[in-house]
């Protein structure tokens, strides 16, 4: 068929939409992350995404881009409406959720690829 379909959970949707919501009404000057790349700092990092998230599955590539932020992915996932909007200010902030963050950059394209790390 020439494409891949992606299934999201509805709670995964339901998060983001909250996470999209608190960057609009307060920290609107950032990169929304419906508009973003997203990576990790080092290759550890991102086999460790691949192996958690992607089944072991998938390319690690080394990118480069002009603008990006780094962030705590974990804070994506919540309890609850309130919790998402609670963890949603600590993520747009660029605050850790915990002592053992998992962290990501969300980068602002373009984004080049400039060389196959793995896969």
């Amino acid at each position: 068929s020439g494409y891949e379909e992606t299934r999201y959970e509805p709670s995964s949707v339901l998060f983001e939409a909250g996470m999209e919501l608190v960057r609009q009404a307060e920290f609107e000057d950032e990169q929304s992350r419906f508009q973003s790349y997203f990576g990790g700092r080092t290759f550890e990092e991102a086999d460790r995404y691949r192996q958690q998230y992607r089944g072991g599955d998938g390319q690690i590539v080394e990118v480069e881009c002009e603008s990006f932020e780094v962030r705590d992915m974990d804070l994506v996932e919540a309890a609850s409406f309130i919790d998402i909007l609670r963890k949603g200010r600590k993520y747009w902030e660029g605050e850790a959720g915990s002592d053992d963050p998992t962290w990501e950059v969300l980068m602002q394209p373009p984004v080049e690829v400039v060389d196959i790390v793995d896969g």
